[in-house]
């Protein structure tokens, strides 16, 4: 294993240590300051100084805009950056069609500027009343933004499916580049369906609020519901959960591609990489 491969093998580890890191730090602070209410580190003192009267850590660990989140665009931005250099790389060792890395580079970039700038919901709120509809409007079981937001997972899904499809049609060996990106897609997949659906029978709200009485004692419990005006389990279950499953997806996709660029130095890429042939 030559230095320049070797050193992208232990980066891409090094993503998803730092992420379970992080995770598992995030968690834990959580679990001191807001469940059991203590001055951990001093960080209850500090969200009251910065948030009066609204000190909750899992709020600003996870909500949107949070430091998970912008770690999460980090890792996509940087799968962004590696799937170019893997592009550049193997199209000078002779591959003349990178159709699986494009669709892969097109769906990283509408992934990072649908979450960064939560694009599904803006397409709902502008075609609704385009349309006469409130967003809330129900069809059947599934209400008019579930429905929108569905459609446009499924058509993001696609795209990110037809990128897979031709990146593992690679007659190449570098199978654990191929493990880390379909847990990155199995993960964001759980994500995608989960944000989806959300709103159908209010399973995000119903959900948290059974995790939350488990874990929180009642008085704080109610306490804290007043301030979400009773979605307190729907903020949960979406910040906490599905913000946690973006990252770990995020970071074993940025791995992976980290692993097939080390793999492209060490002249694992094979020059078949796609169905389309010269």
């Amino acid at each position: 294993m030559g230095k320049k491969d070797k050193f992208f093998v232990i980066i891409s580890k090094s993503v998803i240590i730092f992420s379970a890191g992080y995770l598992f730090s995030m968690l834990f602070i959580v679990y001191a300051v807001d469940i059991k209410n203590m001055n951990f580190l001093g960080i209850s003192s500090w969200l009251e100084t910065i948030y009066p009267g609204y000190p909750i850590f899992w709020v600003f660990a996870f909500k949107e805009g949070s430091p998970t989140e912008f770690l999460q665009w980090f890792f996509i931005g940087s799968s962004m950056f590696l799937a170019v250099l893997y592009i550049i790389k193997t199209y000078k060792t002779g591959l003349r069609s990178v159709s699986g890395w494009l669709l892969l580079l097109a769906g990283l970039t509408i992934m990072l500027y649908e979450d960064a700038l939560n694009l599904r919901h803006q397409t709902v709120d502008k075609l609704a009343p385009y349309l006469g509809f409130t967003a809330s409007h129900m069809f059947w079981f599934v209400s008019f933004r579930s429905m929108v937001e569905i459609i446009i997972y499924l058509l993001l899904g696609i795209l990110m499916l037809t990128a897979l499809f031709f990146i593992l049609r690679q007659e190449n060996k570098n199978i654990a580049a191929k493990k880390l990106l379909l847990t990155g897609y199995l993960l964001y997949g759980i994500a995608a369906v989960c944000s989806a659906t959300r709103e159908i029978g209010n399973w995000y709200n119903t959900f948290g609020n059974n995790i939350l009485s488990r874990l929180y004692d009642p008085d704080r419990l109610a306490s804290i519901k007043d301030m979400f005006h009773g979605n307190l389990g729907h903020h949960f279950i979406d910040y906490v959960f599905e913000e946690s499953i973006e990252l770990l997806g995020a970071a074993f996709i940025c791995a992976s591609l980290f692993c097939f660029l080390g793999g492209a130095y060490k002249g694992v890429a094979n020059k078949k990489f796609t169905i389309f042939k010269s």
